[in-house]
């Protein structure tokens, strides 16, 4: 039903090439919980030829193509699907936004990062009276690269030995329950029925203190 691509990630999620030119309008805009890149970040990124050019969700960060669905596949359509990536600063490059950082405090955010991994993976489908709904929406960061990795595995597992036509028809059936619930509830409780999983979103901050 789904299609993977082959996708890849690294255990050595780092930028250490000096960039050409900074400005403080580049470090404007950081995301602190997510994987979307300032203008700063890209311009590493670009150095260390990392890949930050895939268009899913229109967001500039390491993001990889994961699985598509074709159209008009049991009422089913997959929004999206992806592996993401965020790297930390190390060498030359630490040393740049370090000294960067000296004359204007945002840079230091980058400083800060901690490498982490994600993956996502949002599935709708239409219902017979032709209302769209949300199958199963999950968002999973980690820190561990091998706990990324095992996930990863773990969720493919599902998403290719499952009748996904079958499982968006329970949840369908169990509107009543799951539509009363406020924000994110909605998603936990998906994850919950369909994976056992406690929580559908667990996010890790993109930086980390002392």
């Amino acid at each position: 039903m789904f299609l993977k691509h082959k996708t890849y990630t690294t255990e050595n999620a780092v930028c250490y090439k000096q960039v050409k030119t900074l400005s403080p309008y580049d470090f404007r805009y950081f995301d602190k919980d997510g994987f979307e890149l300032n203008q700063a970040e890209q311009k590493f990124y670009y150095a260390m030829n990392h890949p930050i050019t895939e268009d899913v969700l229109l967001h500039n960060c390491w993001q990889q193509p994961w699985y598509t669905l074709p159209k008009n596949t049991a009422g089913l359509f997959l929004d999206h699907a992806m592996i993401l990536q965020r790297c930390e600063y190390q060498g030359a490059a630490r040393e740049q936004i370090a000294e960067f950082a000296k004359e204007h405090p945002p840079a230091q955010f980058l400083l800060q990062i901690k490498p982490k991994w994600g993956i996502d993976f949002d599935l709708n489908a239409i219902a017979p009276d032709g209302t769209a709904f949300e199958v199963l929406h999950i968002e999973v960061d980690t820190y561990d690269y091998t706990q990324h990795t095992e996930q990863k595995e773990s969720f493919e597992k599902v998403v290719e030995e499952s009748d996904w036509a079958d499982i968006a028809q329970e949840v369908w059936e169990q509107r009543h329950v799951w539509s009363k619930l406020h924000g994110f509830d909605q998603n936990h409780w998906k994850a919950k029925h369909i994976l056992g999983w406690d929580e559908a979103e667990y996010l890790e901050k993109t930086i980390t203190y002392k």
